[in-house]
């Protein structure tokens, strides 16, 4: 399979648990859609602790063109990562394919560590304010 913006051989890998292919010259990587949160979730785990959740996470640019997919050929549908235009990936709907260039991979796992410290931050001021009340007082909500 060739990268669909080098054009130069993907190159199988692993990424923990997860199977994907490698573009050696932009980094970009192959992932069956079903593969793509194990590896985003990954991704963050490793990058939680090294970045500043707080800071704003910029737009990651669009790349220019269609993307062909690189086991069919047929061009692939461009969707936003979480539903926002921020990261916008490439995916192939008769394979199931998504290509995800290297800063959007990054910024998909900063967006994925921001979220599970969001929950993580609601889920202790629940539990800080639910100790405050009376025993048998239901949650509001």
């Amino acid at each position: 399979m060739l990268c669909p913006r080098c054009k130069v051989s993907l190159a199988p890998s692993t990424d923990g648990p997860v199977e994907l292919h490698r573009c050696p010259v932009c980094e970009g990587t192959l992932v069956s859609q079903r593969r793509l949160i194990p590896l985003v979730e990954q991704s963050a785990e490793l990058l939680a602790s090294q970045v500043d959740l707080a800071q704003p996470v910029p737009s990651v640019p669009d790349r220019a063109g269609t993307a062909a997919c690189p086991k069919c050929g047929d061009p692939m549908v461009t969707f936003g990562y979480m539903g926002m235009a921020s990261v916008m990936l490439d995916r192939c709907a008769s394979d199931w394919l998504v290509w995800i260039d290297s800063d959007e991979l990054i910024t998909m796992a900063v967006l994925s560590a921001r979220t599970t410290q969001r929950i993580e931050e609601r889920q202790k001021f629940w539990d800080a304010e639910k100790a405050k009340w009376p025993a048998g007082t239901p949650r509001p909500g």
